[in-house]
């Protein structure tokens, strides 16, 4: 099964780009793919049977999002497969 690595540092429910986030999401679980949403918020669910892997920064806005990139960047080093996708839809120094 294809992973899809989903990266949104902030995901609120309200936002358009998380709405994207969400249909993104739906599309790529409706092609068969285990979708993983990589955030540094405590969001709880992207969609049914999605996992969320939390990376929460606090701490001046410019030191959160340095932050969360090397989080993310751990987190990736670890987990991510060779034949994963990793989708960013936030601004980190890798993409």
């Amino acid at each position: 099964m294809q992973r899809v690595i989903l990266v949104k540092k902030d995901f609120k429910v309200k936002g358009g780009l998380e709405k994207y986030t969400q249909e993104l999401a739906r599309h790529f679980l409706q092609k068969g793919c285990q979708v993983i949403l990589l955030t540094g918020c405590k969001t709880t669910l992207l969609t049914p049977n999605s996992p969320v892997v939390r990376r929460p920064c606090r701490g001046p806005h410019c030191l959160q999002l340095w932050l969360f990139d090397r989080r993310c960047r751990r987190w990736l080093q670890k987990n991510k497969q060779p034949d994963d996708i990793v989708l960013g839809l936030d601004r980190t120094s890798w993409q």
